[in-house]
């Protein structure tokens, strides 16, 4: 996402230095991606560190998960403290144990005071301190005694708060609760089958979800063992901190899902589809009951009863119910710990941002249809009920700068849509709790030496013992996003959301120092804007050049005006007010005559009447760095905005912005590249060019960033387009499974022809064979039964005739279409010129395999042969393929291959692709002397009901009719597999074949064989409607069998039967 300037760019940072040596390494924290630095220059400060000046309106501050001597406050700010433990054992046994407290509380306070002046400089007026990570034993704050007495805590959180609270910055206790190690049971899961009590949630196999041995595993919070467990933690800290002024509350997490987090309520697991992952326990399932009235009909002593309640919960309207209880039950425990916190001090609140940015989660949103708060709600979590919690705030997260495996979330457009996606940002709209969590940092274990990334924390060479918390983290990485980069994230939180809570960081070990100056350009006008909402202005956002916001109070009125861009834009903003624009900060106004104009601070003042006299119009002049903010103050509260204007891009900057959609174009137009792309995508990414493009000719930058930066653009463009053209560079082709002649055996070549000569459309016959071969056509440009008949016409071959009359074309020589060479064929029957054509063939269509090739943005291989009879998106387009044979299965309809080799093997080719859409398949004449199927193309001499059949990669028959058929024709497919899971780069699994709604009759058998999966499907004077063939394993809903020989076989031993749901027999 970060456009490479092509620049070198200033890095800063704050450090300070222990005695001894010291190294700066530059690294690059992406394998493969290259780093440079040009000079280091070391500057001492000299006395404190300067005051940014952060306001007393808005909160912006930063998070650590840890604030210990061993985290980044300590290693960063602390000074002569050696870290290794054996070491300071051995210092301190020299030591009175008086001396040792002093020793330790001197340090923390002055590390205390470093700190502050840190955050002072940094602009930021709030703090998450991380008092409790996980468990009670990770590094944790010391309580104070329930009794009264004089003493010093010996602990930095205390030392710290006391600090930061006598400097007027404001304080939240962070709590990351998972759970307690004080509660535990013990109990396993035959034991918790026959009763025993267990503080675990329970999945629906009846197995617990322990969290002995991990610590960030959840337990049930709805067992009082652990609701106690967890209010003892907030009565402690409210007794620790609530003396203090500018202690605000605790901050907490929520999540969905146990494994993508740590934190309440964690029902879910991976599977965002299933929330209903756990917990099926019987205390949990006792206060349903007892809440709702509604009692399961599941015996309370019964062994297999998790997995029974579990089934029942899946069923309507109790699934439902049981859901929206889930909520309730959330939105209860945590107004109790809002209650909780308030017996010390009845101004204090819990702020919880949820905490989603596992990319699993967005590919779900995506896919699913769902919206952002519906998600949610599934898990929980319903936003808008606990925010009408009193002392209750729920933000939302959002990603800046994370390390991580690659891709990197902050590198993700998919955890992008946090910040953006309107859904997501409308399920955080209170009108008063409006709190942004802007994730920054977190870099732990993630690098054993300079310039070596581990793939797996866990997974790391052993250098040498150090002194450094980890071993497996031998240096204090910074990885940030780079210079104005590090504003992005705020910028577009403060135009979505206009919080009045903006917190960053997420730090652990290490603190994100290094873009405070870049910050704070931004964040101190942040931190003096009134804390009232403010309005957004002439429809401004994301998609325009400038965002401007404005609020209107008794006595005066406030605006301000946000860059959201990558780039610098000059401009100006017209406004209608008696009144001087001030700046907010400085107070200062501008007064500007018609013979001069003095510029303050980018602000410009010019008055002009324009009818009202009371009423001037005022031309406010704007300069903004990019990701930048202004601020202003009216001393009246009558203010219009009436109008704004941006000046042309930089040159250097447009030629950067220019340059997304030329290469994207230029990719898009390579025929080998653009195969990435399903049709549809390809569609998209066109449309999206020509929007971006029109967009910067208009002058609409910001539009055309927001165009580039969606989703789905930046996905298509560098996961597939990107990425599958460097692959593919310098290659004449892909690597494919050739099919020989038919009745010879398969060998594997390579095609060798330029990549241009590969996209060349033929339609060719070959008399000897009597086929016609049709290849090349591509997705967006079928071959169509008239190109074949034009092509029969001009060359003579008399192998195609037309009927107006009837719209009926007749085929007398086998169809080919495709082959393993060129880069796919599409051939189409039946359109909106012809919705009700027949085609008769004399011959037998083969789909024939394509290429080997990676798969594309859908899930499919990125080369296919298809066929497609009618439309999926018009019932209209009825087409019907009748085959015209002399003999049972002469002709017919064959996908992929199977035959033998040399060596007696059978071999599989499932590759090529059917689409059968509202369309008849039969035979031209209806009788078992004259059934269709096909015997033709294999080299097996075993093969019987009439097979091969359908080696297809993609089927899809929906609302057809198949009718009059030899055997099997669809033997060799599987509708029933289990899904295949999604590619790292893909949102949705590979598409499944499907047969729905769809009438077999006077046939052989509609499936046979293998994982069978049918809908709404009619079976109808067939010989086997589902025949065993070895290991049958189906399921079918809502099917009807109608006069049938023999509904279905069974009995072979590796069978797993048929399962019936709604069927008529």
């Amino acid at each position: 996402r970060f456009l490479n300037t092509g620049r070198m760019q200033k890095l800063r940072w704050i450090h300070v230095a222990d005695p001894g040596p010291h190294s700066v390494d530059v690294i690059n924290v992406v394998d493969g991606h290259k780093a440079a630095a040009r000079c280091l220059r070391i500057y001492h400060i000299r006395g404190d560190l300067p005051d940014a000046g952060a306001g007393d309106g808005r909160s912006y501050g930063i998070h650590t998960e840890r604030c210990f001597y061993t985290s980044g406050i300590g290693m960063n700010f602390g000074v002569g403290q050696p870290q290794n433990a054996r070491a300071a054992r051995d210092a301190d046994r020299k030591r009175s144990p008086i001396q040792r407290v002093l020793k330790d509380l001197v340090w923390m306070h002055r590390t205390a005071e470093r700190y502050t002046q840190y955050l002072k400089f940094a602009g930021q007026n709030c703090f998450v301190m991380g008092c409790y990570q996980y468990s009670n034993y990770n590094t944790p704050y010391v309580p104070a005694p329930t009794v009264d007495d004089s003493r010093v805590l010996q602990c930095l959180k205390t030392m710290l708060a006391n600090t930061l609270d006598a400097n007027g910055i404001d304080i939240y206790a962070g709590v990351e609760f998972s759970q307690s190690y004080d509660v535990r049971t013990y109990a396993n899961n035959a034991e918790v089958a026959r009763g025993a009590d267990t503080i675990w949630m329970i999945e629906r196999d009846g197995r617990q979800r322990y969290g002995h041995r991990r610590v960030t595993i959840v337990p049930n919070w709805l067992h009082p063992a652990v609701r106690r467990s967890f209010q003892q933690v907030l009565e402690d800290l409210a007794r620790t901190f609530g003396h203090l002024e500018h202690f605000r509350g605790v901050h907490m997490q929520l999540g969905p899902s146990v494994g993508a987090g740590y934190w309440v309520p964690a029902f879910g697991g991976r599977d965002y589809d299933d929330p209903l992952a756990a917990s099926f326990d019987d205390i949990t399932i006792r206060r349903f009951e007892h809440d709702t009235g509604i009692e399961l009909p599941v015996p309370k002593t019964d062994p297999d009863r998790f997995k029974k309640r579990a089934e029942l919960l899946q069923l309507e309207p109790l699934r439902s119910r049981f859901l929206q209880w889930r909520c309730r039950m959330l939105r209860d425990y945590l107004a109790a710990a809002v209650q909780t916190l308030r017996t010390a001090r009845p101004d204090l609140r819990i702020v919880a941002p949820v905490e989603v940015e596992d990319e699993a989660f967005f590919k779900y949103l995506v896919r699913s249809g769902k919206s952002f708060d519906q998600i949610l709600r599934e898990f929980a979590i319903d936003v808008a009920a606990l925010n009408k919690v009193p002392g209750l705030t729920v933000g939302r997260w959002t990603i800046s700068w994370r390390a991580g495996r690659p891709p990197l979330p902050s590198q993700n457009p998919f955890c992008w849509l946090a910040r953006t996606r309107p859904d997501v940002i409308r399920t955080f709209s209170h009108a008063r709790k409006r709190f942004v969590f802007v994730r920054t940092s977190w870099d732990e274990n993630m690098f054993a030496t300079g310039g070596y990334a581990v793939k797996d924390r866990n997974d790391h060479d052993r250098l040498v013992e150090s002194d450094w918390i980890m071993n497996g983290e031998k240096i204090r990485a910074l990885p940030q996003p780079a210079g104005y980069f590090a504003r992005e994230a705020f910028a577009q939180a403060i135009i979505t959301a206009d919080p009045n809570l903006l917190v960053g960081g997420f730090t652990d070990l290490n603190i994100n120092v290094g873009h405070e100056q870049a910050l704070r350009e931004l964040l101190v006008p942040f931190t003096h804007l009134p804390r009232e909402r403010f309005d957004p202005v002439l429809d401004t956002g994301l998609d325009t050049n400038l965002a401007i916001r404005q609020l209107v109070k008794r006595d005066e009125s406030f605006f301000y005006v946000v860059n959201p861009c990558p780039w610098r834009v000059r401009g100006h903003v017209t406004a209608r007010t008696p009144s001087r624009v001030c700046d907010l900060i400085t107070g200062d106004a501008v007064l500007v005559r018609s013979d001069k104009r003095l510029a303050c601070r980018g602000v410009s003042w010019k008055p002009a009447v324009t009818g009202d006299i009371n009423r001037l119009r005022q031309t406010i002049l704007i300069d903004l760095a990019p990701f930048a903010m202004a601020a202003f103050r009216v001393d009246s509260p009558q203010l219009e905005i009436t109008a704004y204007r941006t000046e042309p891009l930089d040159p250097a900057d447009l030629a950067r912005l220019e340059s997304i959609p030329r290469r994207v174009g230029q990719l898009l137009a390579n025929p080998v590249a653009r195969l990435s792309l399903a049709a549809a995508d390809r569609q998209f990414i066109q449309q999206t060019l020509d929007a971006v493009r029109k967009s910067i000719a208009d002058g609409q930058y910001a539009a055309a960033w927001c165009q580039l930066t969606g989703w789905r653009f930046w996905w298509l463009w560098q996961e597939f387009l990107e990425k599958d053209a460097a692959a593919r560079a310098g290659r004449a082709g892909l690597a494919g499974r050739s099919q020989a002649e038919p009745g010879n055996e398969v060998h594997v070549t390579r095609a060798e022809r330029p990549g241009n000569e590969l996209a060349e459309r033929s339609i060719r016959y070959n008399e000897r064979r009597n086929v016609i071969w049709v290849r090349g056509f591509p997705e967006e440009r079928p071959a169509t039964l008239q190109e074949l008949l034009e092509a029969d016409r001009r060359n003579g071959w008399g192998k195609v005739r037309y009927d107006a009359a009837t719209d009926m074309y007749t085929i007398d020589a086998d169809l080919w279409i495709g082959d393993d060479k060129c880069l796919g064929t599409f051939f189409q029957i039946g359109d909106h010129d012809h919705p009700r054509v027949t085609v008769v063939m004399r011959g037998t269509i083969w789909v024939r395999p394509p290429q080997e090739s990676p798969a594309r943005s859908d899930g499919l291989e990125s080369i296919i042969n298809r066929l497609t009879l009618g439309d999926p998106n018009d019932a209209s387009i009825r087409p019907t393929l009748k085959f015209d044979c002399d003999t049972p299965g002469q002709h017919g309809l064959y996908v992929g291959f199977r035959g033998i080799d040399s060596s007696g093997k059978h071999v599989f080719v499932h590759r090529g692709s059917l689409r059968v859409y509202n369309a008849t398949i039969t035979a031209a004449r209806q009788d078992r002397q004259h059934r269709w199927g096909v015997r033709a193309y294999t080299s097996d001499p075993d093969l019987r009901w009439g097979m091969p059949g359908w080696y297809a990669s993609d089927v899809q028959v929906i609302n057809s009719t198949i009718s009059w058929f030899e055997g099997c024709i669809t033997y060799g497919l599987e509708t029933g597999r289990p899904p295949q899971p999604a590619s790292p780069r893909q949102p949705v699994p590979p598409p499944q074949p499907v047969i729905r709604g769809t009438t077999f009759e006077h046939g052989g058998a509609a499936v046979k064989n293998g994982v069978q999966y049918l809908e709404d499907c009619t079976f109808r004077h067939m010989e086997v409607a589902i025949a065993e063939g070895g290991a049958l394993a189906a399921k079918l809903v809502r099917c009807t069998f109608e006069n049938n020989r023999r509904n279905w076989t069974l009995g072979s031993v590796g069978s797993r039967g048929i399962e019936l749901i709604d069927c008529r027999i």
